[in-house]
């Protein structure tokens, strides 16, 4: 799962850094996540994603990668990536 951070720091998870016209890492969060998906769905945010995942039935293992275009949020990115991430870790095994 690819994970973006958005302008204002927000992570949101999306293959592609422009989807709908909306670029995931110079949009706000709340740009990116009113991105209504094909199924009809908003554009996740990383926490509500692995919400998702935690809640499911069985065994899901994850492979997220953090992406970024500019090496300057690097500690940023990390920083609130696995502060996204902590609360998830013993259900999801991450």
């Amino acid at each position: 799962m690819d994970v973006w951070m958005n302008a204002d720091g927000g992570l949101v998870v999306n293959h592609d850094q422009t989807f709908k016209g909306v670029n995931m890492v110079t949009a706000k969060f709340n740009e990116a996540t009113a991105v209504i998906l094909d199924n009809g769905e908003n554009l996740p945010s990383l926490d509500k994603y692995l919400a998702t995942v935690a809640a499911t039935p069985g065994d899901t293992r994850l492979v997220l990668e953090r992406l970024s275009d500019t090496a300057s949020s690097t500690s940023n990115v990390w920083y609130s990536f696995f502060h996204a991430i902590t609360p998830y870790r013993p259900v999801c095994g991450i």
